[in-house]
């Protein structure tokens, strides 16, 4: 029994053995083949720019860009090269030499010319062009990739045609037809696609554009020819519209390449105002332009009411009397045929006015003509009137106001003596509310003859508060002229104190996380509004910016709001952490189009620290989805200890890990690089294996936050397309851009370890205490590593003193 258990165990054990070796040589592929190694070589130009060993050209859609190669031959004989652009993006036309002769041990340059269209290309940064050259006495064969990325500004703009501007008020009325002409220019560097819509804010009328519905698409060329389309928007206002409504449309734009780039102005908008007025008008027309009057005299003036329009309309006319704009009380105006009445359409009616001005009034005057009108708005006309001073001593004017509500509140009432000789007068404020302590300065004046004084009036607030509009009338006092002690009055002035109702915008708050950020991070940012102000802000522009250390102010996003008196908004933005970012700023009314209490507060900045994602080399640890197969565990549990402990020591290590993920990829037709690199996360894939040569699995892993299976493919689809090679180091493999040279003695060192080479060949003699304060490694980290990299040939370490001299072997040769 004992035999048949040990032959058992032991039958078990080779074959568990056997499936994980069969296994192993299975699924590992063959290296990849190395390309720019043999008889022929192609290089860059010296004076062109590289990316990862490749020349690149950073271009604008629409011209042409030229790669000058450099042909080597390293042959004993002479050499034919037949020269091909074997790939390129789809519609980019490219030349270059198709054949080549070089002598024995020479070189030759021929010149790579491309030309991009000038239109909307598909998303990818970098577009690579793959030249091939084969020697036709040989058969060698060598290739580069010549690589160019786009560059264009991307913008456009709305405007009215005949105005050019980007807002506009129209006074429409109930029933009529009208158009507005608008312009969109690309002002861009590309051609770009755009959709123009009308957003009618579902107020229910008939608008759309002149090629019919709200929506149309236009493509426009960048420069001058064909840059701009004009259209117009139609549009019909209802009959059962009310008059003194206020309505807002909007006509946006947006762009198709800035959708795919993400560069650019995303979208641009016009507003259009309609202020309903009535389908007529009555114009009033005063047939005497200036009149004098005297004190306590009664003077006639005669006027007409002018009408125009679509319907007859009601009148009753009006007179105003005014100081500065200010209606002064007390006058006595009749008009005769005073009270409601019909007027025709194209009628002309005329009317008297009888005026009476109060006892001690003098001065100069507005007469204003109006009326109220129930079918027509009414246009108002207005002539000047002057009353004579019997006593010869008048206030001629008082000024002052509006003002904001932190203001100091005060007017200068002008008081004139039109006499040969000097008088005494005292000045009087009646009707300022009782929460305002009045002071003039000064009250009682020596008028002296023919002379003009100034006087202040300062209204002093017990308690602010909402302080509304409040009229006063200012009294001029003479003495009696009788034995009777006792003032007079002699002239009186009404003035109407006003406030500015204006909004106030600040940014309250700007809130996001307080960490430090990752480059490209998704963060959110909360940004909070307020109006401190006494008006609403209505559609007001808040935008977010970033701030760069190169002092540059991109746009991040923006908004219109409206914001009411006191009112607070919060709005939320996302932003991708730029590494060039070093604040994000809060803008309110970026354009300074509101007129606000103070302009001030409507900026906040919010500093911010980006930095890399930490990349993890060394022990490649557990990953997820990188477990044994059910199939291998039955058969470990079933083997040894020992043997279970080494498979998973070798399923632990990327090489076998990007050996097992990709060896179950079926082969398919080889693929452009374009459309290769049109995958998104392969573009990212190839691209970070381009920036960090060298690279192993469980890095690239880590860094992209990819599952093994994922990763797995699409490198397996890059190598096998021969963008990128690997190579095997110990229980890792790692990955090199196409055309990466690696020297063989230096492929199986660690990235600790090729770090310290790098600085050795830098420094050439330097020691390990340098090469640990400038490679931030403790001391016995950097002995270890010396003594293996000494070990394997590629240093020599002297001792010279007390220090240590660290040279590369090659340096040596």
């Amino acid at each position: 029994m004992k035999d048949i258990r040990t032959g058992v165990i032991k039958t078990l054990l080779l074959l568990s053995t056997s499936l994980v070796l069969l296994s192993f040589f299975v699924i590992i592929p063959g290296e990849a083949a190395e390309w720019n190694e043999g008889t022929v070589t192609i290089e860059p130009d010296a004076i062109d720019p590289l990316f990862n060993g490749f020349p690149k050209h950073i271009e604008r859609p629409g011209s042409t860009s030229y790669f000058t190669l450099h042909f080597h031959n390293s042959h004993t004989i002479e050499q034919t090269l037949m020269i091909t652009i074997a790939d390129g993006p789809d519609g980019w036309p490219a030349s270059i030499s198709s054949l080549l002769t070089i002598e024995p041990g020479a070189s030759n340059t021929s010149v790579l010319a491309v030309t991009i269209p000038d239109e909307i290309l598909d998303t990818a940064i970098n577009y690579p062009f793959r030249v091939e050259a084969v020697a036709m006495e040989s058969g060698d064969r060598a290739y580069i990739l010549a690589i160019i990325g786009l560059e264009a500004e991307v913008d456009h703009q709305l405007t009215f045609t005949d105005t050019g501007e980007r807002l506009e008020t129209v006074n429409v009325y109930p029933g009529q037809q009208l158009y507005m002409e608008i312009t969109l220019r690309n002002v861009g560097e590309m051609n770009d696609l755009y959709s123009i819509e009308i957003d009618d804010h579902n107020i229910g009328w008939d608008i759309q554009f002149r090629e019919g519905g709200q929506e149309i698409d236009i493509d426009l060329k960048d420069g001058d020819f064909g840059s701009t389309f004009d259209t117009l928007v139609l549009i019909k206002v209802p009959d059962t519209t009310s008059p003194g409504g206020r309505f807002t449309i909007q006509v946006h734009s947006t762009s198709t390449a800035n959708e795919l780039y993400g560069i650019g102005t995303p979208n641009d908008q016009l507003s259009m105002t309609f202020e309903i007025v009535k389908g007529s008008s009555i114009s009033l027309d005063p047939q005497t332009i200036y009149v004098e009057v005297s004190e306590d005299h009664t003077t006639d003036i005669m006027f007409n009411a002018i009408h125009s329009g679509v319907r007859s309309s009601s009148f009753d006319p009006l007179i105003n009397i005014l100081l500065d704009g200010t209606a002064q009380p007390g006058w006595a105006v009749v008009i005769d045929g005073d009270g409601m009445g019909e007027i025709g359409v194209g009628e002309i009616r005329a009317f008297q006015a009888h005026i009476t001005p109060p006892e001690g009034i003098s001065g100069t005057f507005t007469v204003q003509y109006g009326g109220i009108s129930d079918g027509a708005d009414v246009y108002w006309a207005s002539s000047t009137l002057k009353v004579i001073p019997s006593h010869e001593v008048e206030i001629l004017s008082i000024s002052g106001g509006p003002f904001n509500r932190t203001d100091p509140i005060s007017i200068m009432a002008q008081v004139k003596n039109y006499k040969d000789e000097a008088i005494a007068v005292v000045l009087q404020v009646e009707g300022a509310p009782e929460d305002l302590m009045v002071q003039l300065e000064p009250s009682a004046i020596n008028m002296g003859p023919k002379t003009t004084r100034t006087v202040t009036i300062l209204f002093e607030p017990l308690d602010r508060g909402d302080l509304e509009t409040f009229d006063v009338n200012v009294k001029l006092l003479i003495p009696l002229e009788s034995e009777v002690e006792g003032w007079t009055t002699v002239s009186n002035m009404s003035h109407s104190v006003g406030f500015l109702d204006r909004p106030n915008l600040r940014i309250k708050e700007i809130s996001m996380p307080s960490r430090q950020l990752y480059e490209e991070e998704e963060v959110v940012i909360n940004v909070t509004v307020e109006n401190t102000g006494y008006l609403t802000a209505s559609n007001v522009s808040i935008s977010l910016y970033e701030l760069t250390w190169g002092l540059s102010r991109p746009l991040i996003s923006s908004t219109y709001v409206d914001i009411p008196p006191g009112g607070t908004v919060d709005l939320t933005f996302k932003w991708q952490a730029s590494p060039a970012a070093k604040s994000v700023v809060a803008v309110v009314d970026p354009k300074e189009l509101l007129d606000e209490d103070d302009e001030g507060d409507n900026e906040m900045l919010y500093p911010v620290s980006i930095t890399k994602r930490p990349i993890t080399d060394g022990d490649p640890g557990p990953q997820d989805g990188g477990n044994v197969s059910p199939g291998v565990m039955v058969i470990s549990v079933a083997g040894a200890v020992t043997l279970t402990a080494a498979a998973l020591a070798l399923v632990s290590s990327d090489a076998f890990r990007y050996s097992f993920f990709s060896a179950a990829f079926p082969l398919y037709s080889k693929l452009r690089p374009q459309k290769l690199l049109g995958n998104k996360l392969r573009r990212r894939i190839y691209v970070y294996i381009q920036n960090h040569p060298g690279e192993h699995f469980r890095a690239i892993l880590v860094n992209l936050a990819l599952t093994n299976g994922t990763l797995a493919h699409h490198l397996y689809t890059l190598e096998r397309e021969k963008l990128i090679r690997s190579e095997r180091d110990g229980l890792y493999r790692r990955f090199y851009p196409a055309g990466y040279r690696i020297e063989n003695e230096r492929r199986d060192i660690t990235l600790v370890q090729r770090r310290i080479l790098d600085k050795v060949d830098e420094k050439p003699g330097t020691s390990q205490k340098v090469i640990a304060d400038d490679l931030k490694l403790s001391s016995s980290t950097v002995n270890y590593n010396i003594k293996a990299l000494k070990d394997k040939g590629l240093i020599d370490v002297e001792k010279v003193g007390k220090s240590t001299s660290i040279t590369s072997i090659e340096d040596k040769r």
